[in-house]
């Protein structure tokens, strides 16, 4: 069973529509390794720190807003079967300089035995390693983006 409230945000030093872009095609080869079933094999730095599956299964391209739903799923489970699922959103920065930047933000469901602990409070440590882990892949995503982005505008 999912637990929700998994969420978190960070900024990417990218333009949107560079950073659109790349994240429209949803191999995201940019993005870690490549695993089995067009999926990406990620590390999320936390405490424990987890390799995992990334699957984007859909990137809808809204008006001020990309919106890629995602689940990232462990080795050990058949695949479609999240730890983690959600929505990346990436929006143009609402400040001055919003040209170079944009914000990346995930909202999203957690497997309630994520820390697998039993009792009472394993809901939420569990929640509160699944922002861990959402923490670490945005940060991830921001970093590739900003690579990605200037070779766009490199190239």
């Amino acid at each position: 069973s999912m637990i929700q409230g998994v969420h978190a945000e960070t900024v990417a030093f990218v333009d949107y529509k560079q950073a659109a872009q790349v994240l429209e095609p949803r191999s995201w080869s940019w993005l870690g390794e490549p695993a089995e079933f067009s999926a990406r094999r990620l590390r999320l730095e936390a405490t424990p720190a987890r390799d995992c599956r990334l699957r984007v299964t859909r990137v809808q391209v809204l008006k001020h807003a990309l919106v890629c739903t995602l689940h990232l799923e462990s080795f050990e489970a058949p695949p479609g079967t999240a730890f983690i699922r959600g929505d990346l959103t990436v929006t143009a920065s609402s400040d001055g300089n919003a040209a170079s930047r944009c914000v990346l933000s995930f909202q999203g469901l957690a497997s309630r035995n994520l820390a697998t602990s039993s009792g009472p409070a394993s809901a939420d440590r569990s929640l509160r390693l699944a922002n861990e882990y959402a923490r670490s892949f945005l940060s991830q995503v921001a970093g590739a983006l900003e690579r990605e982005g200037a070779a766009l505008s490199i190239g």
